[in-house]
């Protein structure tokens, strides 16, 4: 409204200029130059020129980082862990909880034939002449041992010598990059602080390194037990534990704590023969597992963080 008035005076003005006997008081150049200066003052609907851009770089806000459950693909072995119910699609390192002893299953003794080769009652290493592979445990490069902590186990190295913490109350282990099938294999341990059915031992012919949820495990207690059993985790609904050898005791065990010990098992087809500082404990026949790698493992039953030293592994090939 205010616009239309100001034209409707400059109009008047204009025409007032051009009338019959009015006296002009304005050129038109002056003229000109007030009604410039008018519509200058008038009021504009133009919406304000948008402020040019600034040539200062602008710094980017950090954008919220979203973390995926989803485990992501590695080159290295993991520290695996299995309990007596491992669920079958867990992570290498997840478990399911579940009583002792309600997975275990028996299973017929397989019909496959025997070796000709029959390991000895005496101590194999007298037999058997130089190792295929030795590990003095002075890093854990040799064989490509994993090392670390979590929910379930610890490891490291120090000194010549792999220290393995158990977490839980049930079986952990960490498995090397060492593959074999038909072999003798040893391991050299000293206990730390233990007591009762404290237990450790070798885990073997493990089929898949990765997940590291299935093999043989065969244990000395700190009471001097010995056992062995074929884990599954992929079978039932929680895994399952076939025991092939309950616990039994052993004259040729050194019990409690601070004490060093001698494990071998001689793996050779569908026999599994049990050692323990060079003397024959028993065996057993399964053929559930033909070859795979192999690790240690530690289940501190009855003392908190059992940890044990493992000195040195061995494995002597003896496939024909």
């Amino acid at each position: 409204m205010k616009k239309d008035a100001l034209l409707f005076v400059l109009l008047t003005l204009l025409l007032s200029a051009c009338m019959p006997g009015a006296s002009p008081t304005l050129t038109d150049a002056e003229m000109a130059s007030r009604v410039a200066a008018i519509l200058t003052g008038m009021p504009s609907n133009t919406p304000p020129a948008t402020e040019a851009p600034s040539n200062t770089p602008v710094t980017p806000q950090p954008t919220p980082q979203i973390v995926h459950d989803t485990p992501r693909a590695t080159n290295t072995p993991l520290i695996v862990m299995a309990t007596h119910a491992t669920s079958p699609n867990a992570a290498a390192t997840a478990t399911e909880a579940r009583t002792p002893g309600t997975s275990t299953i028996t299973k017929t003794p397989s019909d496959t034939p025997q070796p000709s080769l029959t390991p000895p009652n005496a101590d194999p290493r007298s037999t058997l002449g130089n190792p295929t592979g030795t590990d003095p445990m002075d890093n854990p490069d040799k064989w490509t041992w994993p090392v670390g902590t979590n929910d379930f186990t610890s490891n490291g190295f120090d000194n010549g010598h792999m220290w393995l913490t158990g977490l839980t109350s049930k079986p952990g282990w960490v498995v090397s990059a060492v593959h074999i099938d038909d072999a003798y294999i040893e391991e050299t341990v000293k206990t730390q602080g233990c007591s009762g059915n404290d237990n450790y031992g070798i885990i073997f012919r493990v089929p898949v390194l990765r997940t590291a949820d299935r093999g043989y495990l065969f244990a000395v207690s700190c009471d001097g037990k010995y056992s062995i059993w074929a884990w599954d985790g992929r079978v039932g609904t929680n895994g399952t534990r076939t025991v092939l050898i309950d616990w039994k005791a052993s004259k040729y065990i050194n019990t409690g704590s601070n004490q060093t010990n001698r494990l071998g098992v001689w793996a050779r087809g569908n026999r599994l023969v049990l050692y323990v500082n060079g003397a024959k404990l028993d065996e057993t026949k399964s053929s559930t597992f033909s070859e795979g790698y192999l690790g240690v493992f530690v289940n501190p039953d009855a003392t908190k963080h059992f940890t044990v030293d493992v000195q040195e592994m061995k494995y002597w090939n003896t496939a024909p």
